[in-house]
């Protein structure tokens, strides 16, 4: 089979299970329930990962320090523009853990180096 019939079939046993009523949509008391069940379970991650530790997991680190080892032998790699967050991907050198920096940006001031002349 092709990818082409195979995305068709998957569309037409989709569309069966739809018409058969397999598929029922979530009632807003079990979508409330599922949010309060994921929130639960990353509160329950943070709490596993900080404890011992003051704050979240993502404070307290330094910048060019590894959070894991605490090395600086950091290779950076890409980094990455998202609205006005600023990430930059590393690797340490020394335990091999991969991350990545995040920063805000903020505007600070506007430098002129030329004036024009108006016409």
């Amino acid at each position: 089979m092709s990818l082409e019939n195979d995305t068709t079939e998957i569309r037409r046993l989709i569309e069966a299970g739809h018409k058969k009523g397999l598929f029922k949509p979530a009632t807003p008391e079990q979508l409330t329930a599922r949010e309060d069940e994921q929130s639960a379970e990353i509160r329950a991650k943070v709490a596993a990962y900080t404890q011992g530790r003051e704050g979240p997991p993502w404070v307290g680190h330094e910048p060019g320090i590894c959070p894991v080892c605490g090395s600086d032998n950091l290779e950076w790699g890409d980094d990455e523009k998202e609205g006005e967050h600023l990430f930059y991907e590393f690797t340490c050198g020394d335990c091999n853990s991969s991350g990545s920096e995040l920063y805000r940006m903020e505007y600070i001031d506007t430098e002129v180096k030329a004036e024009g002349i108006n016409p």
